[in-house]
């Protein structure tokens, strides 16, 4: 307890405030919402596995074991009673072709925890609706090995580094690059087909689709480690 950040408590609430608030429909900001969740989530990773980074595992097979085991239990359960009840619907319905068709194609995505890599929101808001979130937590998690261990070892962030300035620029040099691109992204492909805007494509692109969400999450890597190098490892929580 001693080691808990007690300001990101407060950092918390006003991301859960945000979303709340675009669920109302009083303000637009679910998006801010979700990129501060996600970039929290980062934060508390880097500076949690930081200190036990040699236990974390390389190879497909184990980050998709590190990834499952932390959120596949509740989604399961949910998803299960999500499906039956949607069957009923559907039977009730006399199962109309359009929806019938969505029901079978999403349930092995969403099962899986995939169904935000589907760009049709009768999709991708498939089943229990919020666990679009935890779909694209699923490829935060199973990437996170990969791109911290190749940011920690690439830049000698190993708690001997011998120029931490260095260091530093580089993580603040990746956090302004994912930004951009991030920004550029959804500029151009709006600007290139408006259609894209129309049909909700640039929502899911910018709101629900993992790959473009997942700059939220590295962003939180980032800055999880440039606090690290520039803290006493003893000071740091884990």
């Amino acid at each position: 307890k001693e080691n808990r950040i007690s300001t990101l408590q407060g950092y918390r609430a006003m991301a859960f405030l945000l979303i709340f608030l675009s669920h109302v429909e009083i303000v637009s900001s679910g998006v801010l919402g979700v990129s501060m969740f996600l970039t929290l989530s980062g934060f508390l990773m880097s500076i949690t596995y930081f200190p036990r980074i040699k236990e974390l595992k390389s190879g497909v097979k184990e980050y998709a074991k590190f990834t499952y085991k932390k959120v596949i239990p509740l989604h399961v359960i949910t998803f299960s009673a999500m499906a039956v009840f949607n069957f009923l619907l559907l039977y009730k319905a006399g199962f109309p072709r359009e929806d019938l068709k969505n029901y079978i194609v999403a349930l092995p995505f969403n099962l899986t925890m995939l169904q935000a890599w589907l760009p049709k929101r009768e999709l991708y808001f498939s089943f229990n609706k919020v666990s679009w979130y935890l779909s694209v937590c699923t490829f935060c998690y199973f990437v996170f090995t990969p791109f911290f261990q190749c940011i920690v070892y690439k830049n000698g962030i190993n708690g001997k580094t011998k120029s931490k300035k260095k260091a530093g620029n580089v993580i603040v040099a990746l956090c302004i690059v994912i930004l951009l691109i991030q920004i550029l992204l959804a500029v151009i492909v709006s600007e290139i087909n408006h259609k894209c805007v129309e049909t909700g494509f640039i929502k899911w692109l910018t709101y629900i689709c993992p790959a473009f969400r997942t700059g939220d999450f590295f962003l939180g890597i980032l800055l999880g480690l440039l606090i690290t190098i520039n803290t006493d490892k003893n000071k740091l929580y884990c």
